[in-house]
């Protein structure tokens, strides 16, 4: 073989070697969401719904996102969520939190705060799917395809029933929300690392390494994904073409 013909075989590996070295390992799928009527309240921090007797706090952002709250008594009794009337819904499909072998109740002490784990719940597992959302988008081809309330592919939230003190009249709260923004990005775009460098003189290791969503907010969550699975399902179960 020339030569010529080594070089020129040895520079295409090199180069496609260079490109797959320097392809994101990652990709990240945002989704935005809004609250559905007038109960929900973002601050800076969280989603929140207020009424006399207590605050329910929402943080959607992790992977996957979540409902998990965060519920504040504001009363001088103790409320009890009733675990067995509460349920989280997807798209008007009702699913139960309480599994039989759980407990049925929840209680929040007087004038404190509780995080209600029994609705820690994933709101998306796969990727939504969508002929505008490139599967490894560079920069240069981020796309968002946005949504309305009337049309949007997911509606999701909490019905909580809760009791204060020994009252036997039930409170009922529907918290809702729906996707209105969904967008796909590259791990590059999406997360930037930096060293925490606050630790204690005496620690032996001084700087540890942490990642920043550039993203992050409280009515969001993200999905991170590997195109090789999604490439192995390519009609999924959201495929919009």
């Amino acid at each position: 073989m020339e030569l010529k013909n080594v070089v020129s075989k040895l520079s295409v590996v090199l180069c496609c070697l260079f490109m797959s070295s320097c392809a994101p390992t990652s990709y990240y799928q945002l989704v935005n969401t809004k609250p559905v009527g007038d109960g929900l309240k973002k601050t800076e921090k969280a989603v929140v719904y207020e009424d006399d007797n207590c605050t329910i706090s929402y943080n959607l952002w992790t992977n996957g996102g979540t409902t998990q709250i965060v519920f504040v008594n504001k009363t001088d009794e103790d409320i009890y969520i009733d675990l067995a009337s509460t349920a989280y819904f997807m798209n008007n499909q009702a699913f139960d939190l309480h599994k039989g072998q759980l407990k049925t109740k929840s209680v929040v002490p007087a004038r404190m705060l509780k995080v209600i784990e029994e609705t820690d719940i994933t709101i998306m597992s796969q990727i939504y799917r969508d002929c505008n959302l490139f599967l490894m988008p560079r920069k240069s081809t981020i796309n968002t395809t946005s949504f309305s309330q009337d049309n949007t592919p997911y509606s999701f939230g909490l019905r909580i029933v809760y009791y204060v003190g020994n009252n036997d009249t039930p409170h009922k709260v529907k918290n809702e929300f729906y996707v209105d923004r969904i967008c796909n990005y590259p791990g590059q775009s999406f997360v930037e690392y930096y060293s925490d460098d606050k630790a204690c003189p005496d620690e032996r290791i001084r700087a540890t390494r942490k990642a920043k969503y550039k993203f992050q907010d409280a009515d969001a969550f993200y999905i991170e994904y590997n195109p090789k699975a999604v490439w192995a399902n390519p009609e999924g179960p959201n495929v919009k073409h």
